[in-house]
Parts: structure tokens; sequence; C-alpha cells
């Protein structure tokens, strides 16, 4: 199963809101701060072991989730033996903080302690496409396996969402939308991963014009955020 960063913090701030910090809690009316990234990751289908605490996360969650150094948006942050939560923005996470400030977003950097950031391997890729008026324009595929190694045209399959400056569009490959549906899934995505390495010389006349459609339904789309 696919997810994207950005409905794994929705998904717990859905659960997390206007609820209590009430300590080995994993809800549905409060959480303790491991309780919450537990139930978030359960919610989703991601985890199915046992309960985990910030003690022994690492060990119990190794199989779904990869160290990173940089963090961004969705990545799970722990202080070992001390907080757990979920990156929500620049030097933001989330997580039920304690019983006086209850469930919110807070400072990374203002946190006693060195942090580390975990992210989800169920993660959809994600390529960057360029901007519009200045707003960074990211693809995320949620089809889980893409056959990237395919020449021959096919009939597009599968679903991707948009991001708009941080906003989410859905958008499918078969259907509504005739422009997207001219052209196949694969061909996005290599594009695609090309413009995000900044391989733009290295595109054939007919990558050019696969880059400069998805650019432009991206464009059409941007109203609609």
């Amino acid at each position: 199963m696919s997810v994207t960063p950005q409905q794994f913090v929705a998904t717990a701030r859905q659960l997390g809101d206007g609820r209590a910090y009430i300590l080995d809690t994993t809800g549905p009316n409060s959480y303790d701060c491991s309780g919450l990234v537990y139930r978030t990751l359960v919610n989703l289908g991601l985890y199915s072991g046992q309960r985990f605490s910030t003690r022994d996360f690492i060990a119990l969650s190794s199989h779904i989730v990869s160290p990173v150094s940089s963090p961004a948006v969705g990545d799970i942050v722990l202080w070992p033996s001390a907080h757990i939560g979920i990156v929500s923005g620049p030097d933001t996470f989330y997580s039920a903080y304690s019983p006086a400030r209850g469930i919110l977003d807070t400072s990374i950097s203002r946190f006693s302690g060195t942090p580390r950031y975990y992210r989800l391997n169920a993660y959809a890729p994600t390529i960057s496409v360029g901007s519009h008026s200045g707003v960074p324009v990211t693809v995320t595929w949620l089809t889980s396996a893409l056959d990237t190694t395919t020449t021959a045209p096919t009939a597009p399959q599968g679903e991707f969402m948009i991001h708009l400056g941080g906003k989410g569009l859905p958008a499918y490959l078969a259907g509504s939308n005739g422009a997207l549906a001219a052209l196949p899934t694969q061909e996005y995505l290599a594009v695609g991963l090309k413009m995000q390495a900044g391989k733009t010389h290295d595109l054939t006349r007919r990558e050019m014009d696969v880059a400069l459609n998805l650019l432009q339904v991206l464009r059409q789309s941007a109203n609609k955020v």
C-alpha cells in the first residue's frame, strides 16, 4: 500500500486534534506520543505489529521505515526513550506533547536532545516537475509498481496526486482528464525523473512534448486547488 506524506500527517491530525494526552493510551479519545504515531500507522494499514514506545520503536518498526538524515514533511521524528512525533513543516512536528499542552504542532529545535528521523517505506515516488507562478509543483504516484521499462505505448493506468504549493489535487490518468489520458503513466514518470535530476538537455523531442503537456495540465489545474 502506498500513501503520501501529506496523507500521513492529515490522518494523524484527524485522530489527534481536540483529543487529550494521557500516558499509555492509543485512542480514540486520548493518546500519548507513541500511541498517536502507532494508531496513525495502524489506521492507514501500514503497521500490524505490537504497540511500540519511544524505547523500542526502531526495533519494532525497522521493516516499515528507513533512517534519513534530512527531515521532510511526513517523516517520523524520534528522541529515543523520550518523545516521538511526525514532521509537519520546517522545524515543526505534530505530536501528543504532554498532559498540559495536549496534542499540537511544536518546534523540533526547541525540544531537548538530538532527534532522529525515519521515513515510511510506503511513501509513493514523488518527483518535482517545475513550478507554476513561482509555486513548486510535484507529482506523487500512488500506483505502487510502475513499469518504466516498457517502451511501447500502453493505456494509462493508476492514480497520482498533484501538489501545488503544498496542497494536493487528486487526479486520475484515465477517464475525466483527456489531456492526461493521452500519455502513458511510465512516460510521465521517466520524464519527470529526468527533469528532477536537471537533465533537461537529454530530453528527446517526444520527452519534451510529454514534459510540456504535463506542465500545461498542471497550470490548468492550479485554479482548482
